[in-house]
């Protein structure tokens, strides 16, 4: 796909492939799978005939991709990561005042200093 065409997305992903049976044409099985995609519901967001195919249905989302003698399918229905770890000062303070230490990763120094560099904002934000 052209790179104004990518999508990225997040959540369960799955992946595999399909073989195609000998003596059936590209465009036979290209066809197959966009009508088999849309009665099942999905809308063709894309297609380039016989080669690749994205489409969707809600937040799942189908990319079929023809590598000759088999098609690559991929599946990934979108979900926001859940955010399972917080920290802030108390929890930070109650870590070391259990442990006497506490690791916070994502925090990165100029090389023999104590300046933080720009990418660390994440992590302290």
């Amino acid at each position: 796909m052209a790179d104004n065409q990518q999508k990225h997305l997040e959540g369960e992903y799955h992946s595999g492939d399909i073989v195609t049976r000998e003596g059936t044409s590209e465009i036979q099985v290209f066809r197959n799978f966009q009508t088999a995609l849309k009665n099942a519901g999905f809308a063709i967001d894309f297609t380039t005939s016989p080669s690749q195919i994205v489409a969707h249905k809600g937040d799942t989302w189908i990319f079929i991709d023809n590598r000759g003698s088999y098609y690559n399918q991929t599946i990934v229905t979108t979900k926001e990561m859940k955010q399972e770890v917080t920290a802030d000062a108390s929890s930070l303070s109650g870590e070391i005042n259990k442990s006497g230490h506490v690791a916070v990763y994502g925090i990165h120094f100029d090389t023999g200093k104590a300046t933080l560099l720009p990418d660390s904002e994440n992590a302290l934000g």
